[in-house]
This record gives structure tokens, sequence and C-alpha cells, in this order.
């Protein structure tokens, strides 16, 4: 079903009504993956600029029409694959899923000019690993900036848990971006935004309760 302007902007202000009470400093990026240009066309008329997708086939093809109409601002959340880092590069203005090495030197490489975030892992995710362990993050942090980009801060996603549990992993990460002297944290999607924004985070990125059900 399509996305109706009166509904996202009763879902949005619902929203932003429910993070100015806890925190008037949070950005929000509507995660847009799966869903029509007609819906993000919804989005932009709304105001809100910041578009989250995770995959560079369908950016691209949605950049290629509403760069020209709108020119939103892309924020890259997906894994970065090798082989399409130089076209992530290219279309998105922030980038939340930075994690290794070999990452950090291919958008060098490629020319990155945007903004950076570092994930950092969630303890506890065996083989389903996302992102930095602590440890190796201001290695990561100092190997960026050697090479220009610009690293604005970190970005965390917990794995399902309590929200004890989720709120500790927040935490953590918020308490680390401060250390490092990094003032942005992306932390918090539909689930548990309003957790994240209590924790500090800058930025939430969020689908379901802005866009409603995605598209198949």
């Amino acid at each position: 079903m399509a996305l109706r302007a009166d509904e996202f902007k009763e879902r949005l202000a619902g929203v932003v009504g429910a993070l100015d009470r806890i925190s008037a400093n949070v950005r929000i990026v509507c995660v847009t993956k799966t869903h029509p240009l007609d819906d993000l066309r919804v989005v932009l008329e709304a105001g809100k600029l910041d578009l989250g997708e995770n995959y560079l086939a369908e950016l691209a093809r949605k950049a290629e029409v509403l760069d020209v109409e709108y020119r939103p601002r892309w924020h890259f959340l997906g894994h970065l694959q090798r082989n399409k880092i130089a076209g992530i590069a290219a279309l998105a203005t922030e980038i939340h899923s930075v994690s290794r090495r070999e990452e950090v030197i291919s958008l060098a490489r490629h020319g990155f000019a945007g903004k950076v975030y570092i994930q950092v892992a969630a303890a506890g995710g065996g083989g389903e690993r996302s992102g930095a362990d602590v440890g190796e993050i201001p290695a990561l942090l100092d190997l960026s900036r050697s090479l220009s980009l610009d690293v604005v801060g970190l970005m965390g996603m917990p794995l399902p848990g309590s929200d004890v549990e989720v709120a500790r992993y927040f935490r953590s990460v918020a308490n680390l971006a401060d250390q490092l002297g990094l003032a942005e944290k992306s932390m918090g999607m539909s689930g548990d935004f309003l957790i994240a924004a209590a924790e500090g985070a800058t930025v939430v990125r969020l689908g379901t309760v802005l866009m409603g059900q995605r598209s198949l």
C-alpha cells in the first residue's frame, strides 16, 4: 500500500514528540530500503531529506531520479561489499557501517568526501558479527584520519535482548564515542530508538515506525 502524506506526517509528529521529551538533539534518518519512489517523495515533500538505504543497486536507481528532483542526503546503512564501495562512495552522503581496514582504504582510494561512522560490534555476536570490536576502533579511527576521511561518530546496532541489555550496549557505544572525541552516535531503530535517545543517540535510523511495512 502506498504511503500517504497525512499518514507519514502523523507518524513523524509522534516520533518527534517522543524524541523531544528525551532529547532535542536527535536527527532522524528515514530508512527507505525496498520502498518505491512515490513513498520517498512523500518523505521528501515533508521536509525529511535524510534517507537510508542498504543496497547499492537500489540506492543508484532511486538517486538517479530523486537527486534531480530533491537532492536528498543518502545514508548508506548496509554491509560494504568490496566491489560496491566505488559506487557507494560516489552516491552516499554519509556511511554508517564502516568496520574494517580494507573498507577505510577503499573509501579513501575512491575519494569519499562525506561523513563516516565506524560500526561497533555487539558483544556475543559470534558468527553474526557485524562491526568492529571495541579494541580495533582506535586504530581504524587513526587510519581513517590519516587518509583524510571525515569520521564523525560511531554506529551501534544491538543484538536482540532485554531493554536493559540494549540500553547497556547503547551506553557503551556513546561512552566510547565520547572517549574518542566523536560527536555523533548513530544508534536506534524502530524498536529501540527511545532507549537509544535516552543513552545519547544523536542519529536514529527509523523504518517501519515512520514508513509502515516494507514492500516485498
